[in-house]
């Protein structure tokens, strides 16, 4: 999960609360300065969900297909 501080939309807090309702297994980031609509399109925002999602051959198998 990531948000930003200056999200008008949603306040950090809501994402906190979220993140941490979510457990453990959630990776959440904060990033600064970005707003509710430009961190779709921040370079560090799209490098961290790439490296989140990692390669196709680092995640073969880890989602059910169906047949």
């Amino acid at each position: 999960m990531i948000h930003d501080r200056s999200d008008r939309m949603v306040p950090a807090v809501d994402a906190t609360l979220l993140a941490d309702a979510h457990g453990p297994l959630t990776r959440f980031v904060m990033t600064e300065g970005l707003g509710h609509y430009r961190i779709l399109g921040a370079d560090a925002v799209l490098d961290d969900v790439s490296s989140f999602l990692g390669t196709p051959s680092e995640v073969e198998g880890t989602v059910p297909t169906t047949a």
